[in-house]
This record gives C-alpha cells, sequence and structure tokens, in this order.
C-alpha cells in the first residue's frame, strides 16, 4: 500500500492511504511487529448518533442545560467561563470562534462523528485527541486546502504525520475513529436522493507509541459548523432515568418517579427524599481513573411541609468510590450542607473533609434563583488528583496521598429531597457485582 503523507524518521509512524469502502472500521492486522502489515477490514454496521431529545426537553430552557448536544462542551476560553453568573441557566454559544472541549473522558477507544456536514463548511476546523485538555498536547486534525485540494492533515503535538485527500465533496458525514494505536479517517458521502453512499476509508495512521487520549477538543473557525454538531462515543453511559433504574440500588429513603414542582405535575423525575440521609447507589463498581457528573434538583416539597421549602436548596449530593453503604465513604462532595449553622460546600475523604467553600457560586442558589435549575456536579479521578466541577467551573483540586483505588456511585441528600435530571460516567474499568446489593 502507498504511503500517504511524510513520516519523518524522528516519529515511529506507519501510514497507508487505502482504497475501498469500509463499515465499521474494526481493524486487524495480519502481522504484528513494529510495521502494520496488511490490514483486513471486518464489515459491521457503522455507528448511529443518538436520537435526538424530545423536542419539549430542547425547548425548556433549564432542562436543556443537560439534555441538549451543546451541553456536553464547554468553551476553553477562562474569561468565556469566568462571565458565567449564579443561577445563570443558558448556555454558551457553541458557534462563536474558538477551542471547545468536551466533558466527558476517554479511558478507551473512541468515535468522533460530524453527521452529513457541507465539505465547505469543514475548511480551518480542527479536532483534537488529548492526553490532557491542552490543545498543544495529543493529537489534531486539520480541515484545511492545498495545492492538490481540500485534505486532511494530522499531527502529533505539532509535528505533521499524515496528510489524506479529502475526496468526496457537496455534503459527507465524516467519521474519526481511535482504535488502539490507529487512527482512522472515513468519509460517506450523501447523494443528492439523501441516502448515504457506501463508507470510504481516506486513511489509516498507526503510531507506534501511542499516546493516551481522555479528552476530545473542536476549534470552530466557522458558525455553519458550532461545537454540537460533533458527536462523540468515548464510551459514556448517559442515564436519564427514562426507563427502570435497575442500573441503581436505593440504599435509603423513598425512591420513585416523582413530581419536582407541586404546580407541574405532568413534570417527573427519578428522586428520592425522606429522613437522615436518602441515597441511591450505582451497582457498577468503578475502578481506576473515573468521570462522573451528576445533574441534580431540590423536590420542592417533601412531606407536604411547604413552610420548609426555602430551607431545601441544600445538600445535593455526589460520591465516587464509595463502599455502597456509607455515603460519606470514597469521595465525597456535599454541595451546600450545613456545618455550624452555615451552608458551605465539601469535599470529603472517607469522612474527612479536605476541602471547603463558602463561595456563594459553589452552593446552590436560593429560592427564586434555584428553583427550577438543574445543578451540575462532576467529579474526576485521574491518579492521585480529584477535580471538583460545578456548574462547568473547576472549584478545586485535591491531591490524595493515598489515593483510594474505586468503589460505586451515590447520589443523596440529607433531610431532604433530591431529583435526578441526568447521570453520566466512564471509568478506566468497570466492574459488575457478583449478586444484586438489593431491589431497585
Amino acid at each position: 500500500m502507498p504511503t500517504c503523507g511524510p513520516s519523518p524518521s524522528s516519529v515511529a509512524v506507519d501510514t497507508y492511504g487505502v482504497e475501498g469502502m469500509v463499515t465499521g472500521c474494526t481493524v486487524t492486522t495480519a502481522q504484528a511487529g513494529t510495521r502494520l502489515g496488511a490490514l483486513t477490514w471486518q464489515v459491521s454496521q457503522p455507528p448511529l448518533t443518538p436520537p435526538p431529545p424530545p423536542a419539549r426537553f430542547v425547548a425548556d430552557r433549564y432542562i436543556r442545560t443537560w439534555a441538549s448536544a451543546d451541553a456536553d462542551w464547554v468553551p476553553a476560553d477562562p474569561a468565556r467561563l469566568a462571565a458565567r453568573q449564579l443561577g445563570d441557566v443558558a448556555l454558551w454559544p457553541m458557534d462563536e470562534p474558538g477551542l471547545y472541549w468536551y466533558k466527558g473522558t476517554a479511558y478507551h477507544d473512541l468515535t468522533l462523528t460530524l453527521p452529513q456536514v457541507p465539505i465547505n463548511s469543514l475548511t480551518g476546523q480542527i479536532l483534537h485527541l488529548t492526553p490532557t485538555r491542552d490543545p498543544a498536547t495529543g493529537y489534531a486534525l486539520t480541515f484545511t486546502r492545498n495545492a492538490r485540494g481540500r485534505c486532511v492533515e494530522v499531527r502529533r503535538e505539532a509535528t505533521l504525520l499524515a496528510s489524506y485527500p479529502l475526496t468526496v465533496t457537496d455534503t459527507a458525514t465524516i467519521r474519526v475513529l481511535r482504535r488502539g494505536s490507529l487512527l482512522i479517517v472515513t468519509a460517506q458521502r450523501v447523494a443528492e436522493d439523501d441516502t448515504d453512499e457506501p463508507e470510504t476509508t481516506l486513511g489509516v495512521l498507526r503510531d507506534a507509541e501511542p499516546l493516551a487520549v481522555r479528552h476530545v477538543g473542536f476549534h470552530v473557525t466557522s458558525r455553519r459548523l458550532p461545537a454540537e454538531v460533533l458527536w462523540v462515543d468515548a464510551g459514556q453511559v448517559h442515564d436519564t432515568f427514562a426507563t427502570a433504574p435497575t442500573d441503581w440500588s436505593v440504599g435509603h429513603g423513598v425512591w420513585a418517579v416523582m413530581a419536582r414542582y407541586s404546580c407541574s405535575p405532568w413534570w417527573n423525575w427519578y428522586g428520592g427524599f425522606g429522613a437522615g440521609r436518602p441515597a441511591v447507589w450505582s451497582k457498577a463498581i468503578l475502578d481506576g481513573d473515573q468521570s462522573v457528573e451528576a445533574y441534580l434538583g431540590v423536590k420542592m416539597l417533601v412531606l407536604d411541609q411547604p413552610e420548609e421549602y426555602r430551607r431545601r436548596f441544600r445538600d445535593l449530593n455526589l460520591t465516587i468510590c464509595g463502599d455502597g453503604h456509607a455515603v460519606t465513604s470514597g469521595y465525597s462532595l456535599q454541595r451546600a450542607t450545613r456545618v455550624n449553622g452555615h451552608l458551605v460546600t465539601r469535599l470529603l475523604r472517607n469522612g474527612v473533609p479536605v476541602w471547603t467553600s463558602t463561595d456563594p457560586a459553589h452552593l446552590v442558589p436560593p429560592d427564586g434563583q434555584g428553583h427550577r435549575l438543574w445543578l451540575a456536579t462532576r467529579l474526576e479521578k485521574r491518579g492521585a488528583a480529584i477535580a471538583v466541577y460545578l456548574d462547568q467551573r473547576l472549584a478545586t483540586v485535591y491531591h490524595d496521598p493515598n489515593p483510594l483505588p474505586g468503589g460505586r456511585i451515590a447520589i443523596w441528600t440529607e433531610d431532604n429531597g433530591v431529583l435526578i435530571g441526568r447521570v453520566t460516567w466512564s471509568a478506566s474499568n468497570r466492574r459488575s457485582p457478583r449478586r444484586s446489593m438489593a431491589l431497585p
């Protein structure tokens, strides 16, 4: 097979131009060793983009903060992040030029899909696949033009590895697949009758010393192609509790599908309430590095005590690496919990506070601001570092001298009610329990 593009001796890369059709892009190698050898394509159904959320979810200015596609992206510009006000529900415009990061974390193979995009809107756009949220690291795929026409340039930390001709015209679906040490770029043209033509492989690149890809960035240069158009399949689990919560087990309290507001009984969500510490646990056990994000809301009435409502904007709590029994085991983020008569947000390690904040931006907005909000809490564990994100902004990073290996997720509150909009998680390793902890 012919080599396509430069392969500098300083970078151990084999790059191939591959002719023919491919669907699914499952790759096997005919030979082991430093060279890739012959390629064999296993034909399978190409990955599908997820179905759009219900229109009424996207139309609602509060629910769309977790239900719309642009809710999965955040701008890299610190000034745009800092400009967000407490209680603000407007998402950042994703079509403004600049770099955006996908919030999820990849721990295994991933697929990036730009579905049915005008080819001329790709010029200048850059996809980043990086080990950290730094565009100078990792791989960058740039859609550009040269003397030979449109092409996709692949770089590793600014070193050009390959340039693949972009042979499709008009409108096409572009995919970038990371499979082990391989980067695969494919295109599938959309015919004039809106049917998809066979998928064509533009190029395959093998990095003999592949970088760990954990994050996906999209550098937007055209308003015609905003960041939310890019679909990322990195093995994340998204749970909106639209079906029975069979992946979760009740630890304490009353958990069911219930109304959030007495004035809007048609809006129902999965949630829990009760005295003590109502909690629901994941049945899955996450080991090693992991990322968990939960969108949580305050339940308006608990036990028919309306006079208590103004005091309920507190204790929207998330635990990772828990033992499945004590909610303060593992790393527990208590958002707006009451300590000595004051509301604080704090991170616990096995019940011991390791970070505390009284910053209003780290608490739960009070009645009037927080009535319909879904508050985003994200915990990311990477080695010994535990990062806390509150409403998409980094609040703190705790470095554990003796990091916990892993455990279960818990969503919980204290003498209160909590409702769940969406939970998203991914991990370097997932284990299923040998037996059910309890009936969901």
